[in-house]
């Protein structure tokens, strides 16, 4: 495993930062639905599913539609969870994130390598949406930072911070490379959207692999 090679569109972490705390504040990529979802609507493991375009975008996505604690929402994804439920996520990974909403004073840092592509800031916002407390469905504090390899980022990881690194590897898949420090591995740029929202699938419960956090 190396540090995601340099290429066009290049994004600094700084920059993931301030996307992802923009999306917090405005609130672009997670909509309060107004209404159910069309009783017509495609349905993945019980999930109301609607394809449709990307908020503030050209980009065509799936809408998930869901409720947690009586709210309706609809979240957009890039990805179907069927096209990625194959995609390998360790369990252990999911526990440590669900498990870190009982831990006071904790935080999650996303991780970027230098002159990460683009693509891992959008897989960056699409977890740090989930995770952080602007919606109220894990309610993490969530921070965005940078390291050169995943032995430093982890090093950052203890009882009340979890890691989340991005990288460069051979395959798409997520893994805990050590206690609260989670690693997602990916070939490019859409791969590591892809382990991102695969991820994210599984801590909603939407791709089964244990209890949902939104329960």
């Amino acid at each position: 495993m190396h540090t995601m090679a340099s290429r066009k569109n290049k994004i600094s972490a700084v920059t993931i930062l301030g996307i992802i705390l923009a999306v917090a504040l405005v609130g672009l990529l997670v909509l309060v639905a107004r209404n159910n979802a069309p009783a017509d609507a495609e349905k993945y493991n019980g999930f109301p599913i609607q394809r449709g375009m990307c908020p503030g975008t050209t980009r065509e996505c799936v809408l998930l539609s869901f409720e947690i604690r009586g709210n309706p929402y609809q979240i957009p994804f890039y990805n179907h969870p069927q096209d990625i439920e194959s995609l390998p996520v360790a369990p252990a990974a999911v526990r440590s994130i669900i498990a870190m909403q009982k831990v006071e004073n904790q935080s999650v840092l996303i991780v970027i390598p230098p002159n990460a592509p683009g693509d891992i800031g959008v897989a960056g916002v699409q977890l740090g949406r989930i995770l952080g407390d602007r919606y109220g469905i894990m309610n993490l504090n969530v921070r965005a930072t940078s390291a050169a390899n995943l032995a430093s980022a982890c090093t950052q990881a203890n009882a009340t911070t979890l890691v989340v690194w991005f990288e460069s590897d051979k395959l798409n898949a997520v893994h805990e490379a050590q206690k609260n420090c989670i690693a997602i591995s990916a070939i490019d740029g859409p791969g590591a959207v892809a382990g991102s929202e695969a991820l994210t699938y599984r801590i909603l419960g939407v791709i089964p692999t244990l209890s949902a956090a939104t329960q």
